[in-house]
This record gives C-alpha cells, sequence and structure tokens, in this order.
C-alpha cells in the first residue's frame, strides 16, 4: 500500500491528510473492509486513499456526491484523478437529489 503516493498524485486536494488516511489505515488492518460506501466525494481524494487501503485484497469503492457538485469536482475530473492513481477499484455516482433511482 502506498499511501504516499496518493498524497503526491492528489497534491494536497483537501480534504482528507495522509496522516488521517495512515489512521484509517491502520483500522482497515485490523478490520480487513472489501467494500466501502463514502458519502460526498469532494474532490476524489478519500475516494483515491480508501481505494489504495483495499486494493491489495481485491477490494472496491464507491463514492456518491450530488450532480449539482461544483465543475472542480465533476465526474471527469474525479475519475482522472482516480486513474492517474492508478485505481481501477473506485466508482463514482453522481446522483441529483429527488432523482428516481
Amino acid at each position: 500500500m502506498d499511501l504516499e503516493k496518493i498524497e503526491r498524485l492528489t497534491d494536497g486536494l483537501p480534504w482528507m491528510r495522509l496522516d488521517q488516511a495512515r489512521k484509517l489505515a491502520e483500522r482497515f488492518a485490523e478490520w480487513l473492509p472489501l467494500n466501502i460506501l463514502e458519502i460526498g466525494t469532494y474532490h476524489g481524494t478519500g475516494a483515491c486513499y480508501f481505494g489504495e487501503m483495499v486494493r491489495e485484497r481485491g477490494g472496491h469503492v464507491t463514492t456518491v456526491d450530488l450532480t449539482s457538485s461544483p465543475p472542480e469536482r465533476s465526474n471527469e475530473i474525479v475519475r482522472a484523478r482516480i486513474e492517474q492513481c492508478g485505481l481501477d477499484n473506485v466508482t463514482v455516482v453522481k446522483h441529483e437529489i429527488g432523482a428516481e433511482g
């Protein structure tokens, strides 16, 4: 697991910091989660850290945010960030409040 790589590639974007990711990684080593649901994608930094944490065990992350997010948090930008981190185990879902499904 290379959390420092994720820090470099997300370039200090908010909101999860490396020290927070390390603390979560310690817990994940005990709990061994395979699937994570993140509510609130923001810039995708947390999703990248989570994806890296569960990748070696074949885990998956689904991150959900509103479609009304600002342009710097668009699906395309978040997906590009996840791809840049080399993660293929993260799914980004945008949802409109009140939308069916």
